[in-house]
């Protein structure tokens, strides 16, 4: 499933970057997607794509976003991402950890706030949102055991 999620009121800018996040689902494709692009990543640099090793960014990714509950991300957060005019990212942790992945009988009840503050932080940027989806009867037992949890209540 895909969104694109253009930012409203943005600033006109000649430099606009294209982000494509797949926040995945945890126990869908196993990074599967990611390895692929990864493993042709000289063909995306020709188009200048780049598909970042994560872990060179979901640190701090986190880090930043966790920052943004008291703050404002700082003028040089979104330069980590620089010379290139679109970037894929992957995490099928963006939504939540496993263990809080279904809360107040709620699937992924942070995924909105997760989104804003990955909006905010890319405000000059669009934003390409994608992720997956699976069957619950299949995805809450393989989530339950891939959680380390013995309740999700």
């Amino acid at each position: 499933m895909t969104f694109n999620i253009r930012q409203i009121n943005r600033p006109e800018k000649d430099s606009v970057m294209k982000i494509v996040l797949h926040a995945g689902v945890k126990c869908t494709d196993e990074e599967r997607l990611l390895t692929t692009l990864r493993n042709n990543k000289d063909i995306h640099a020709q188009r200048r794509v780049a598909v970042p090793d994560p872990r060179n960014y979901r640190v701090i990714l986190r880090e930043t976003l966790n920052k943004m509950r008291h703050q404002d991300p700082s003028e040089e957060a979104r330069d980590i991402l620089h010379d290139i005019e679109t970037v894929f990212l992957s995490n099928a942790f963006f939504f939540s950890i496993p263990r809080e992945t279904i809360t107040n009988d709620q699937f992924y009840p942070k995924a909105v706030t997760s989104q804003a503050k990955f909006l905010h932080l890319f405000q000059e940027d669009d934003v390409l949102l994608t992720f997956a989806l699976r069957n619950p009867s299949s995805f809450v037992p393989n989530l339950f055991h891939a959680s380390n949890v013995t309740d999700f209540g």
